[in-house]
């Protein structure tokens, strides 16, 4: 279900602390209801493509709820049209979301990708001629990255000019580092959770700022970046892409998931218990079975009984 929401109290079931706070809620959706399509660079939808074209929304899995979105890539292909959404300008995003690759998912050997997921501000014309984009990647080893893309933008360098060694080296894919700590590896089968956090910089300032959550852990955080020059000072964050985009093409016919969007201008962190469906909150996906005992609880699963295990806590990115 698509909700676009003004100013929403956020607390409880989106809390990750105990203190309520006022946030803008750019984008909500769980893929419960209606999903709505819209023409090209419109507001008040997704864009870019269509469901039924190597996408749809199924009820075999879900991060919360009963429904996610499922895609297949076929072999070979870098994978089905994606899906953009215009939100209103900020120089200030977060973005939260849940992801499944499927069980028997394969990594290929060389190239870049998969793109999941981006934010874009300013001018765009395509994915690669932009003034901005924050990238959320996966890489072949199973990791979770965050790269940038400013190539309008000529005042501002890429990442290794910016950052040298200070942060550490560069992660695999020319991702940023992971200066905090290293990431939960994907696990085909499992739904994880990823949030990334983009700031502006003060035109003519080193003060923009990025960070990556993997299942509720910080991994990534950067805070003396520029990513605008003083030519763009007015860009803003106004778009958000879904991939996945797989440079290389895929080495046979797969699928993966995707669930429990938020766009917000506060952190978000990992749904809590009570949102979760009986998948997540089990510790069971669909095709995958963490031990002994799992069969039987995804079986419950299916037939709508109460989970017999618990997931515990992840930490909450405002606890970093």
């Amino acid at each position: 279900m698509l909700r676009l929401i003004g100013m929403a109290l956020v607390c409880g079931t989106l809390a990750f602390s105990a203190r309520a706070l006022w946030a803008d809620i750019l984008l909500e959706e769980d893929f419960e209801g209606e999903v709505v399509v819209v023409p090209w660079m419109q507001e008040g939808g997704w864009f870019g493509s269509e469901l039924g074209v190597g996408k749809r929304v199924t009820e075999e899995t879900a991060a919360s709820g009963t429904r996610s979105l499922e895609f297949t890539i076929e072999q070979g292909s870098k994978g089905p049209l994606g899906f953009f959404h215009k939100v209103k300008p900020v120089e200030l995003m977060y973005v939260r979301y849940y992801r499944m690759f499927e069980k028997n998912w394969e990594w290929w050997k060389e190239g870049y990708g998969p793109h999941d997921t981006e934010i874009y501000g300013g001018k765009f014309v395509t994915p690669t001629d932009k003034d901005i984009g924050v990238y959320t990647d996966f890489w072949r080893t199973g990791d979770t990255i965050l790269r940038l893309g400013t190539p309008l933008q000529k005042g501002v360098p890429d990442a290794k000019g910016q950052l040298g060694e200070r942060y550490g080296k560069l992660t695999p894919g020319n991702g940023l580092p992971w200066n905090v700590a290293e990431p939960d590896k994907v696990v085909p089968g499992r739904w994880f959770c990823v949030e990334t956090m983009a700031r502006l910089n003060t035109p003519g300032k080193k003060d923009g700022a990025v960070k990556l959550w993997v299942n509720g852990k910080l991994v990534t955080a950067i805070e003396d970046l520029i990513l605008r020059d003083e030519e763009h000072a007015d860009i803003k964050f106004d778009m958000w892409f879904l991939g996945p985009y797989y440079h290389p093409g895929v080495p046979k016919t797969e699928k993966t998931y995707i669930d429990a969007i938020v766009v917000s201008t506060e952190p978000i962190g990992p749904l809590p218990e009570d949102k979760k469906s009986v998948f997540l909150s089990a510790d069971v996906a669909f095709g995958y079975f963490g031990g002994v005992g799992k069969e039987q609880e995804a079986a419950d699963a299916k037939q709508g009984a109460a989970p017999t295990a618990a997931q515990p806590a992840s930490p909450q990115p405002g606890s970093q």
